[in-house]
C-alpha cells in the first residue's frame, strides 16, 4: 500500500494558520479591490445612463432639439458648453471619492482589525 505522510498536529495547526493568513491576504488585496473597482465602473455606467453624458458629448455640434437654424446651433452650443463641464466635475468627484475610500479601506482596515484582535494581549 501507499504510505501516507502525516504531519504532527502541532505543525498542522501552524500550516492551517499560514494557509488562512495567505487566503485572507489574497482575498483582501485582490478580490476586495476588484469588487470595489467593478462597483465604481457600475456607478459610472448608471450615472452616464441617467445623465446622457456620452450622447450629449458625441452630439456636441448638433443643434438643440434638432432646430436647424442659427438659434438652435447657438443655444445648443451654449447649453452643452455649460452641461458638459458640470458632468465632468460630477464624474470626477464620484471617482475620486470612490478611489479614496478604496485606498483608506485597503490601507487601514487590516491594521484596525489586527489591533482589535490583539487588544486583550497588548499591555500598555
Amino acid at each position: 500500500m501507499y504510505a501516507v505522510k502525516r504531519t504532527p498536529p502541532l505543525f498542522a495547526f501552524g500550516q492551517y494558520i499560514v494557509s488562512y493568513c495567505m487566503e485572507f491576504i489574497i482575498w483582501w488585496f485582490v478580490a476586495v479591490p476588484t469588487y470595489i473597482i467593478k462597483s465604481i465602473i457600475r456607478t459610472n455606467t448608471i450615472f452616464n445612463d441617467s445623465t446622457s453624458f456620452s450622447i450629449i458629448l458625441f452630439g456636441f455640434f448638433k443643434p438643440w432639439k434638432n432646430d436647424n437654424n442659427i438659434a438652435g446651433w447657438v443655444i445648443g452650443l451654449i447649453i452643452k458648453s455649460i452641461y458638459i463641464p458640470v458632468l465632468l466635475i460630477a464624474f470626477g468627484l464620484i471617482n475620486i471619492i470612490g478611489l479614496l475610500l478604496l485606498l483608506i479601506q485597503i490601507s487601514f482596515l487590516p491594521i484596525i482589525i489586527g489591533l482589535i484582535i490583539l487588544n486583550p494581549f497588548i499591555s500598555l
